[in-house]
């Protein structure tokens, strides 16, 4: 894993700002570009890839954030939120769907923060898997 604190924040400030924007429909890249950045990405970060990601339990994913200093740890759960939900939204699934959750909620709990845009999408997950 990165282990320059500097140049790991970057790589998850301009991940998590990339899942942002393609969130919002502004994809500026063919798919296959993305789905490149977005595996470049996770190996730079987590040392895997998203299929390898999705094998994990919640519990094995929460165990790869924790080795990261606490200051990283939220970015990393709000990161990890808006690529299962970018996820889910290319297709629906129910595991998409709770890591999204679980992940966001974490993010919201550890940064103490309150986000609109992010309590809409866990409704709008809890509302599909209702």
């Amino acid at each position: 894993m990165i282990q320059d604190k500097d140049f790991l924040i970057r790589q998850i400030q301009q991940f998590t700002a990339l899942l942002s924007k393609l969130l919002l429909g502004k994809n500026e890249g063919k798919p296959e570009e993305i789905e490149l950045v977005i595996e470049t990405q996770l190996k730079d970060i987590f040392k895997t890839t998203f299929p390898d990601l999705l094998q994990l339990s919640l519990e094995e994913i929460v165990e790869k954030v924790e080795v990261f200093k606490p200051h990283q740890q939220p970015e990393l759960y709000e990161m990890l939120g808006h690529l299962f939900y970018f996820k889910n939204k290319e297709n629906f699934s129910e595991k998409l769907a709770k890591y999204s959750i679980y992940f966001y909620e974490i993010w919201i709990a550890k940064a103490q923060i309150y986000s609109i845009p992010v309590n809409a999408r866990i409704a709008e997950l809890k509302e599909k898997l209702t």
